[in-house]
C-alpha cells in the first residue's frame, strides 16, 4: 500500500510481519506515513487477521450503516468487490493535526487477549431446550477444531457432538452475530460477519461479543472452548473491553513521533 499524500495509520490484529519502506513498524501504535512511503506485509508470525485504521477513515459510501465490503451480495466498500493492484482508497479528512495523531499507543495489558486455543464465552439460549443435557455437557467441557471450511458468514468447527432432543430444525428466526448454531450433524457453526440475517437451525447460544475477535483469528487446525456465562457477564466483558481500548493519556505518549 502506498501512501499518496501525508497520513497516520495504526495496525492492529494479527502480527503479519508489517514493514514501511523496508523498515519493521510497531502495531498497536499510530504511525506517521509520509507521501509515497509504502506499507507491506511479510509474513504471518501468528493470527488471521490485521486491521489496518487511517486517521479520517474510509472515505466510501455507507451502505446498511456500515462502509464494510460484503463480497456475497457484491455492495460496500470500494463498490463492492476485492481490493486489486492499482486501485486508489480514498480516505476522509482527519480529525486533527497529524503530527498530534502519530505516537499513540494501545497498552499490552489492554489489548485483546489474542493467542491460541480461546476460551470462548457463551450465552445458552434461545434454544438451550432442544438440546440434551449430555450435548450442553458435551459443548461445554470438550474441545472444537476450526475446520477448512470456516469463512467470514460461519466458522464450523468439529469436536464432541451436541445433541438435540428433537432434530435440529426450528421455525426460522433472526440470527446475530455469534449465534451457534447446530445442524442435523450436531457440530457447531459459530455465525461471524457476513453470517445470514435468518436460519432454520436451532441455537445453542451466542457467543459473547466481546470474544467474536478472539474467534477471528484463529485458523483452521485451532482448537476452540466454550464458557457458559449470563448476559449481565457478557455485557459487563464487553463495557470493560471498551474501556480498556481508549488511547493512553500518558503524556510521555506524545513525545514518541513514529514517522516514516
Amino acid at each position: 500500500l502506498r501512501a499518496d499524500a501525508n497520513c497516520v495509520v495504526a495496525i492492529t490484529g494479527a502480527d503479519l510481519e508489517p514493514h514501511v519502506d523496508g523498515r519493521p513498524v510497531p502495531t498497536w501504535w499510530s504511525i506517521l506515513l509520509r507521501r509515497g512511503a509504502v506499507l507491506e506485509f511479510r509474513g504471518r508470525r501468528w493470527g488471521a487477521r490485521a486491521y489496518l485504521g487511517v486517521a479520517g477513515g474510509i472515505a466510501v459510501p455507507v451502505f446498511l450503516g456500515s462502509k464494510s465490503t460484503y463480497l456475497p451480495g457484491g455492495f460496500g466498500g470500494l463498490d463492492g468487490r476485492p481490493l486489486r493492484a492499482g486501485d486508489r482508497v480514498p480516505v476522509g479528512p482527519p480529525s486533527g493535526d497529524l503530527s498530534l495523531l502519530a505516537g499513540r499507543f494501545l497498552p499490552p495489558e489492554r489489548r485483546p487477549p489474542y493467542g491460541a486455543d480461546p476460551v470462548l464465552r457463551v450465552v445458552l439460549g434461545p434454544h438451550r431446550d432442544r438440546f440434551t443435557a449430555a450435548g450442553l455437557a458435551a459443548l461445554l467441557d470438550g474441545a472444537y477444531t476450526v475446520k477448512p471450511s470456516s469463512d467470514r458468514m460461519g466458522y464450523r468447527l468439529e469436536g464432541p457432538p451436541v445433541e438435540h432432543v428433537c432434530g435440529a430444525d426450528v421455525v426460522s428466526h433472526g440470527l446475530p452475530l455469534g449465534a451457534v448454531q447446530v445442524p442435523g450433524d450436531r457440530q457447531p457453526i459459530v455465525l461471524m460477519a457476513d453470517h445470514q440475517t435468518t436460519g432454520g437451525y436451532a441455537v445453542v447460544g451466542v457467543v459473547a461479543t466481546v470474544d467474536i475477535p478472539l474467534l477471528a483469528q484463529c485458523l483452521p487446525g485451532d482448537t476452540v472452548r466454550f464458557r457458559a456465562v449470563d448476559v449481565a457477564e457478557a455485557q459487563q466483558a464487553l463495557r470493560e473491553r471498551i474501556a480498556g481500548l481508549r488511547l493512553s493519556d500518558d503524556p510521555a505518549v506524545e513525545s514518541l513521533r513514529w514517522a516514516w
